[in-house]
């Protein structure tokens, strides 16, 4: 399953403007490393865990913006295993790079009884990755299209 959803990977990321091929470069290989590393502390139900994680790279280094930060993915990772039950899996939807500054994915984080849906933006100013913004929703499934926009 891991091997078909990397190839499908493989082939979104193909497809994506800006891009020349489907290999990333390396700093593109460690958002991954990261996001996967979200994802899996979410599907073992470790919210704060999973938050310290993604926000190493949060573009805010205000004490107070990663407090508040974290207690909304806390909240989020809480909130919906109450209402959806325990997290089952995760899967990632679409990775899309825009040169080599701009990276988006997308990833749905199954519950017992639902799904949310996360996206990732990550920009590169020119000395590294940040993350930009985060959204989550388990209502509404708006698509990474081609042209990297969550429409």
């Amino acid at each position: 399953m891991k091997t078909l959803a990397s190839v499908v990977a493989l082939g979104l990321l193909a497809a994506c403007p800006g891009r020349s091929g489907p290999t990333p470069d390396p700093g593109e290989e460690q958002l991954d490393r990261i996001l996967g590393d979200f994802t899996g502390l979410m599907r073992q139900g470790k919210g704060g865990e999973a938050a310290d994680v993604l926000l190493k790279l949060w573009r805010d280094p205000d004490p107070k913006e990663l407090v508040t930060q974290r207690s909304q993915i806390v909240e989020a990772a809480h909130v919906n295993a109450d209402r959806l039950g325990k997290v089952t899996g995760t899967e990632k939807v679409r990775t899309c790079h825009v040169g080599g500054f701009l990276y988006k994915s997308q990833t749905v984080v199954k519950h017992e009884r639902g799904l949310v849906f996360w996206n990732f933006t990550f920009y590169n100013p020119g000395g590294g990755w940040v993350l930009e913004s985060y959204r989550f929703d388990n209502k509404n499934f708006v698509p990474l299209t081609s042209d990297c926009d969550f429409k």
